[in-house]
């Protein structure tokens, strides 16, 4: 997920890099995709 907001970087008005992972990780929990979250990484799997 932090590729994925580095690259939507510019289209996004999170505040860090952190804020914006976890927009994602929301967007993607909302779209019926599995976040598991473990220690630094977080790692989107289709449910």
């Amino acid at each position: 997920l932090e590729e994925i907001a580095k690259l939507k970087d510019p289209d996004l008005t999170a505040a860090d890099l952190d804020a914006a992972v976890r927009t994602i990780a929301g967007s993607a929990r909302s779209a019926g995709i599995e976040v598991a979250e473990t220690g630094d990484a977080t790692i989107a799997e289709d449910a």
